[in-house]
């Protein structure tokens, strides 16, 4: 979340750090609060223009407004969530789904690699019936030369 220029001016500054993956993201906070989970994901994940730096980061962003503004939309109070727990439970959903695609694309690999044995083992079937057709062609053969 940004605060317009005008507000900027009332409201006190407030470091804040954050390490993601070793790197050191400093960023001013001119919040008179600690800012909230989504607005430390927002800003580390916009460049100077407001621009997100990736399209999964986007796509996370646009579900996270929408599912704050079914929460706004909520009738019964004890329903709604803090914007944190609703970032979180997003994050979490996020997180699941691509462990499930993972495993996934691990189980259409593993299922490649064993139709890749099973042709391997018919291909090795389909040799020694080959070998032995060629063997009882031979016997023919002879059986009919004896004749």
């Amino acid at each position: 979340m940004k605060i317009s220029k005008g507000d900027q001016a009332n409201v006190p500054k407030t470091g804040c750090r954050m390490k993601v993956k070793g790197f050191t993201i400093v960023k001013e906070k001119e919040l008179a609060r600690l800012p909230t989970a989504a607005e430390l994901y927002y800003d580390s994940h916009v460049d100077n223009d407001g621009q997100f730096v990736n399209p999964k980061a986007q796509q996370v962003w646009d579900e996270f407004q929408k599912k704050k503004v079914a929460n706004l939309e909520c009738e019964d109070e004890t329903q709604k969530k803090s914007e944190d727990e609703l970032f979180f439970e997003l994050l979490t959903h996020i997180m699941i789904d691509t462990r499930e695609e993972k495993n996934g694309k691990k189980s259409r690999r593993e299922y490649i690699m064993s139709l890749e044995s099973q042709v391997v083992e018919i291909a090795a079937q389909n040799d020694d019936q080959q070998k032995e057709l060629d063997q009882t062609k031979q016997e023919l053969d002879q059986t009919k030369q004896e004749l």
